[in-house]
């Protein structure tokens, strides 16, 4: 289970977006350090939108709790795509469209 973000406080309470978010089903409850963005959108549509706003979520939770001790970003929400998989598929399409890929 990828833990997106996880803010943590003292006595071991930690609010965290993981995988009971992002994998949840729709109608389900759920508090989340994300405020609901990322529920039941899947992983990889987590993971882009942890990127744009985690930074936003970091600073709400900062608000809410001045007693917070540590936050961690997890590793894949860290990083951007080398690519993406449409780009691949649309330039592919193109590249077939243009003859620069010819049948064999």
């Amino acid at each position: 289970m990828a833990t997106l973000l996880a803010i943590h406080r003292p006595g071991g309470r930690t609010q965290r977006c993981d995988a009971r978010c992002y994998q949840a089903t729709l109608g389900s409850e759920c508090d989340c350090v994300c405020g609901g963005v990322n529920h039941a959108k899947g992983l990889q549509q987590a993971l882009i939108l942890t990127r744009k706003q985690v930074q936003r979520w970091i600073e709400a939770a900062r608000r809410r709790h001045s007693d917070i001790i540590g936050v961690e970003i997890g590793v894949e929400a860290q990083m951007n795509d080398l690519f993406l998989v449409e780009d691949i598929v649309a330039n592919h399409e193109n590249d077939h469209q243009d003859g620069r890929i010819m049948s064999q």
